[in-house]
């Protein structure tokens, strides 16, 4: 299974006995609402890189490949609607992406977390006839175009990272009110690489994708400036709601 601890929650392989279960809007599933950051491939970056900055997350020794989502905290919900541009991983969600020893053995599997905030009734996981539903068929397709573009992905972002193209990208924002933003676990690829003909030879061993991938990841950067406005926004807006509520408080007391 492609893993991501802080995304799954309780993968479980699709069977008959899920026929009950139901599936929501991606939005409606908290881990995918509030999520910081979500990984990708680099066939997605001329889409994600529209609306977010497109950078790599440190874990553990290595680095992924994720998009920037908010600069609110993690409790809190994302600013961005679920668009066409939104990293398909969140689009194909509660299907679990599957990594290359599941596509072998045609092991399809979803996450069992809790729809929190359902918009509508959904719809089923499994029909009546045994068959998935025309929603699952879909995010279940867009999980396997994910899982197969992978491993490829992974790959270039070791390599980019075991040559020293990548740099720390700190993240402090003052958001107002007493609230900050701030991630020190984020790379970008060094502007200083760009000029490395290194870089040029290690591109061209990837192909077309990675040469129109890394100017995109770089352009993506300047979305940053939107996701900290939008989270200035969204702060000013919640200390004048407290504002308010406190004001009604002293009222109703008095």
């Amino acid at each position: 299974m492609f893993d991501d601890a802080s995304l799954y929650e309780q993968p479980t392989p699709l069977s008959n006995e899920w026929g009950h279960h139901r599936i929501y809007a991606p939005q409606a599933y908290p881990n995918i609402r509030c999520a910081l950051t979500l990984p990708l491939v680099m066939g997605e970056a001329a889409a994600v890189a529209q609306q977010f900055p497109i950078c790599w997350r440190q874990e553990g020794a290595g680095v992924r490949l994720v998009a920037l989502i908010h600069m609110l905290t993690p409790e809190k919900r994302h600013l961005a609607p679920m668009l066409s541009n939104y990293p398909l991983i969140g689009q194909a969600y509660p299907f679990v992406v599957p990594d290359e020893a599941m596509i072998e053995r045609q092991l399809v599997v979803f996450d069992r977390s809790l729809a929190d905030s359902p918009t509508d009734i959904g719809a089923p996981l499994i029909l009546a006839t045994g068959r998935l539903s025309k929603a699952s068929i879909i995010r279940a397709r867009t999980a396997l175009q994910l899982g197969r573009a992978m491993a490829g992905t992974e790959r270039l972002s070791q390599e980019l990272q075991a040559a020293g193209f990548l740099e720390p990208w700190p993240l402090n924002f003052d958001l107002g009110h007493g609230v900050a933003f701030e991630r020190s676990d984020l790379f970008v690829l060094s502007a200083k690489a760009l000029t490395d003909p290194a870089l040029f030879s290690f591109v061209e061993s990837y192909g077309v994708e990675a040469g129109l991938f890394l100017p995109l990841h770089r352009i993506s950067l300047f979305r940053a400036s939107q996701l900290l406005a939008q989270a200035k926004r969204a702060v000013a807006a919640a200390a004048a709601g407290s504002g308010r509520a406190a004001a009604v408080e002293e009222v109703l007391g008095a």
